[in-house]
C-alpha cells in the first residue's frame, strides 16, 4: 500500500508541462534552446526546473555546459518520455478518427528495412485499409527500441537486441552486416594484416552510447582509431565508397545500390560478418490498436 500512495503521490506532483520543459532542456542541451522550443522565456524555463526538484526533493539536473541529468533525473526524463509519447500518440489516433479514418499506423524503422521492406509492407497494407493514416519516422536501431518503449511509436521495425525488456517481438527475417571498406590503397595493409590494421581506420556508424566513452572490452568499437557518428545511411555508405572510413552495411542495401564494386567486404575478419533477426515489435505493457494489430498480421503473412 504505501508503494501505491508513493506512486500515486509522484505522478501528481508531476504535470505535463513541467515534464514537457525537463525533456526539452535535455534535449536541446541547454535553458536557452529548451525556452525556444516550448515558446516559454529562458527564466520560466528555469523556474520550472526547480519547481518539479522542490516538488519531488531531488536533484533532477546537474547545471553545466550542456545541464546532464543526475541518477534521479535519469528516471524522471524517463518516465516524461513514456506520459508525453502516449500523450502524443493519443491525439494523434484520435485526430485520424475524427477525421473518418480507421486509426494511424505508428511506426519507427531502421532505413535500410525502411527502403527495403516497408514500401512492400504498406503495398500489401493499403488495399485492405484504405482509409488509414501513417506516421513514419527512421531512426537508428537503438532509438528505435527506445522509442517504441516510452510510447512515441506504436510499432518499431528494425533489428532485435538483447535489450528489449517490456517488448513482443516478431519475427520477419534476417539481415546480414557486412564491414566494408572502400578500394584505398591501405586496402592492402588490412588484407595483410586483418584486425591490427584495424587501429588506423575509422569506424562510420549511426549510433554510439557517447562517442567520448573510453573505449571498453567486449566493444566492437575498441578495434577501430576513432568512430564517427552518421545517421544517414546515404552518406555512411559515401564515405565508406571514397576510401575515408569503413562501416557496417547491410549487404542487400549495397547490392541495391550498385555499389560491389566500389566496396569491399572485409569477410575475413572474425567480426566481418554479423547475422542478426529483425522484425516488428510493440510495447508488451500496452494492447495494441485495432489498426496496428492488422499492419502486423500483413507483415507477418508476407514473412
Amino acid at each position: 500500500m504505501k508503494r501505491y500512495l508513493l506512486i500515486v503521490l509522484f505522478d501528481l506532483l508531476m504535470n505535463e508541462e513541467e515534464l514537457k520543459i525537463l525533456r526539452a532542456v535535455v534535449d536541446e542541451r541547454g535553458f536557452g534552446s529548451a525556452a525556444k522550443r516550448v515558446h516559454l522565456s529562458q527564466s520560466a524555463v528555469s523556474q520550472a526546473v526547480r519547481r518539479l526538484e522542490g516538488e519531488l526533493g531531488v536533484t533532477l539536473l546537474e547545471r553545466g555546459r550542456p545541464p546532464t541529468l543526475t541518477d534521479a533525473g535519469l528516471r524522471v526524463y524517463e518516465h516524461a518520455n513514456d506520459v508525453l509519447g502516449r500523450r502524443d500518440l493519443l491525439h494523434r489516433q484520435l485526430k485520424a478518427l475524427r477525421e473518418g479514418g480507421v486509426g494511424i499506423v505508428s511506426l519507427a524503422a531502421s532505413q535500410a528495412l525502411s527502403r527495403e521492406w516497408l514500401p512492400q509492407l504498406v503495398a500489401r497494407f493499403v488495399p485492405e485499409h484504405p482509409s488509414a493514416a501513417f506516421q513514419f519516422e527512421t531512426l537508428p536501431s537503438r532509438q528505435i527500441i527506445a522509442a517504441v518503449a516510452d510510447g512515441r511509436f506504436e510499432l518499431g521495425l528494425g533489428p532485435f537486441s538483447r535489450a528489449m525488456a517490456g517488448l513482443t517481438i516478431h519475427p520477419l527475417g534476417k539481415q546480414r552486416m557486412v564491414l566494408y571498406s572502400g578500394r584505398s590503397p591501405r586496402l592492402s595493409r588490412l588484407r595483410k594484416e586483418g584486425v591490427v590494421a584495424l587501429s588506423c581506420e575509422t569506424l562510420v556508424t549511426s549510433h554510439l552510447d557517447a562517442t567520448t566513452a573510453t573505449k571498453r572490452r567486449g566493444l566492437l568499437r575498441e578495434h577501430f582509431g576513432t568512430a564517427w557518428v552518421v545517421q544517414s545511411l546515404d552518406l555512411r555508405l559515401s564515405l565508406i565508397r571514397q576510401g575515408l572510413a569503413v562501416g557496417y552495411l547491410p549487404a542487400s542495401t549495397v547490392a541495391v545500390a550498385g555499389a560491389r564494386r566500389e566496396l569491399v567486404a572485409l569477410d575475413w575478419i572474425s567480426f566481418g560478418v554479423i547475422e542478426r533477426t529483425f522484425g516488428l515489435f510493440h510495447s508488451s505493457r500496452r494492447a495494441l490498436t485495432s489498426i496496428a494489430e492488422n499492419f502486423l498480421r500483413v507483415a507477418q503473412s508476407k514473412a
